[in-house]
């Protein structure tokens, strides 16, 4: 999640409702991949549940967790990935764009 200071604070009691949504929804990514893996079958077309299950096992759950903390090296190298794929310069660093302090 992003939010820019400049419309909305991050105290405000819409972006603390949406992060809170945001943390349930992280604690059953990391705590409950039966049901994640259900969820993913629901938008990834026609893939298989032993597909859906290995990219859940290869992309997601390792790097998804409930503390609300982001890995910068695994950021760095997302933000690489999408700058790349899109031709595009990396404008900003992981340590810019995600907050690493609870």
């Amino acid at each position: 999640m992003a939010v820019d200071p400049t419309y909305l604070q991050l105290d405000d009691p819409a972006v603390q409702a949406v992060v809170r949504a945001h943390r349930r929804a992280l604690q059953v990514i990391q705590n409950e991949p039966d049901i994640t893996v259900r969820h993913m079958r629901t938008f990834l077309g026609g893939h298989t549940a032993d597909e859906v299950r290995a990219h859940y096992e290869k992309f997601i759950g390792p790097y998804f967790t409930s503390d609300g903390q982001a890995d910068l090296a695994v950021g760095a190298s997302a933000i690489s990935a999408v700058a790349t794929e899109l031709g595009v310069p990396a404008t900003f660093t992981a340590a810019e764009y995600y907050r690493t302090t609870p």
